[in-house]
């Protein structure tokens, strides 16, 4: 989680804030190797008023605050993102010198350009998403909760980033399994054609020793 000492250090200070929120647990994906029951709903207003006030409470005394989206699927409740982000760019108006990182992990179904025009708006570069192969492979283990599939869409949506200016950050993850590994150079052949002259996009392959499916990794960098 953290890359040096020097961050795990001014994760114990008070001028340092990193947070990872849930504004949402529901998901419109029902992947196959999901562990998630999706009981739990989007955050309640008390609780995003917590958040808020908790960030009240410590701006005076911070130089670096991250926050990084995570759920469920995040985009599913766009409203309690926009609550609390723009409550953020609030605070950071009246102090200048805090450093402000946002991050979000999505499987970025509703990241439409739309939606990534409004992210990038609220301040949040850095993005996170996965694949488990091309249409084929993907759309076995990655379907919607309808049980409809979901890569060209996706893939679509992340190919639309690429017209925008902006400074941005995306990782790819691709997860290899036993059932999909052979078919990885396809997919990084067609990464590389469709982003590898753009630094804004980056690829990280999740070998399965390496914990297959786990995206928290590098939430806050």
């Amino acid at each position: 989680m953290y890359d040096s000492l020097r961050e795990a250090a001014s994760a114990l200070s008070d001028e340092a804030l990193q947070l990872i929120l849930l504004p949402t647990e529901q998901c419109n994906f029902r992947c196959v190797y999901c562990f998630e029951s999706f009981q739990v709903g989007k955050m309640p207003t008390r609780i995003s008023n917590g958040v808020k006030n908790l960030l009240e409470s410590r701006f005076d005394k911070l130089s670096y605050l991250a926050i990084a989206w995570f759920g469920g699927e995040p985009l599913m409740a766009l409203d309690v993102i926009e609550s609390i982000s723009t409550h953020i760019r609030s605070l950071l108006a009246s102090h200048p010198a805090v450093r402000y990182k946002a991050s979000i992990t999505t499987n970025g179904y509703l990241l439409t350009p739309e939606v990534f025009r409004t992210l990038l708006d609220w301040g949040i570069f850095t993005y996170q998403i996965s694949f488990d192969g091309l249409q084929k492979l993907h759309d076995q283990k990655r379907v919607l909760a309808n049980g409809k599939p979901t890569f060209k869409r996706l893939w679509n949506n992340v190919k639309s980033m690429r017209t925008f200016t902006d400074r941005f950050a995306v990782t790819v993850r691709l997860h290899v399994d036993c059932d999909n590994a052979i078919f990885a150079s396809d997919f990084l052949k067609q990464f590389a054609q469709d982003f590898g002259d753009d630094n804004r996009f980056d690829l990280k392959v999740d070998l399965p020793s390496a914990g297959d499916g786990d995206q928290t990794d590098g939430l806050m960098e």
